[in-house]
């Protein structure tokens, strides 16, 4: 079983330009319709399978992890009767997606920038922005714990 980081970022991929979106809006869609679109270049998309455990994690300006998911359907080629079936024809246009379950959304966003120091996945702490660049990050063990055990630190 794996551990991923699934990144959002506060605009809708294929969006018309200029209609910009606030990263929770964005969020909020792909928790609602159990759905995570991915593009044919996100690394990892051949490797996440079902069970696989899932941080979400919002970029600026929230710069939060906010809950947990897994996966329920591992990554998967988009044909247009399953972005109806989404119920997302006009939000994702996605080339890939995978789906998920078992989402918990946490009471308390956890920010980022004190768990820096601490998390392997970010080999140049001072530049870790840029190691979260694409939309799917794999995660060791010891940073899933790392990044729960910040969430227990919430009291959630």
């Amino acid at each position: 079983m794996n551990n991923w980081v699934f990144l959002t970022v506060g605009h809708l991929p294929n969006a018309k330009v200029g209609e910009p979106a606030h990263v929770r809006t964005v969020f909020c869609e792909r928790v609602k319709h159990q759905f995570w679109p991915l593009r044919k270049s996100t690394p990892g998309r051949r490797v996440v399978a079902v069970g696989d455990n899932i941080i979400f994690y919002l970029a600026r300006p929230e710069c939060t992890f906010v809950g947990t998911a897994k996966v329920s359907l591992a990554a998967f080629e988009v044909v247009d009767s399953q972005l109806r079936e989404f119920a997302a024809v006009d939000k994702y246009r996605a080339e890939y997606g995978v789906g998920i379950t078992s989402i918990k959304l946490w009471k308390a966003a956890v920010e980022i920038r004190p768990l820096v120091p601490t998390l392997e996945v970010f080999p140049d702490k001072d530049r870790w922005g840029a190691h979260f660049q694409s939309g799917v990050i794999r995660l060791s063990n010891e940073d899933y714990q790392q990044i729960l055990k910040g969430a227990k630190g919430v009291k959630n």
